[in-house]
């Protein structure tokens, strides 16, 4: 789980600086291409489920496991179709991923709700 928030938390930072590329010409980065503008959009999108989910951990976990659930399916269905466009099989490896994230997210919610 801690990997996971990791993850989207890195890649909040990276999406965040590519959207900063778009509204400061001056920066140096190459142009995004329309699937990397939606791709960027979407994650940074789920991104904010995590960071929400990171911030009601402490006060209501359920919640807080509910909000990481709604952030791995908006990777599954939104992100994950333009990573496919851009690298093909090899987004595979990142939807087998989210799957087992998305599985583990649904047993320790069901684990929570049989606690409470």
């Amino acid at each position: 789980m801690a990997l996971f928030i990791t993850i989207s938390l890195f890649s909040l930072l990276i999406n965040s600086l590519e959207i900063i590329q778009l509204f400061v010409p001056k920066l140096q980065l190459p142009p995004l291409t329309l699937s990397e503008l939606g791709g960027t959009l979407f994650a940074l999108l789920a991104s904010a489920y995590v960071a929400a989910g990171v911030l009601r951990m402490q006060s209501d976990r359920l919640r807080a496991y509910r909000l990481f659930k709604t952030s791995i399916l908006i990777q599954i269905f939104l992100v994950d179709i333009f990573i496919f466009l851009d690298m093909e099989f090899a987004g595979l490896i990142k939807l087998a991923i989210d799957i087992t994230v998305l599985l583990t997210l649904r047993y320790m919610i069901d684990q929570e709700t049989v606690r409470h």
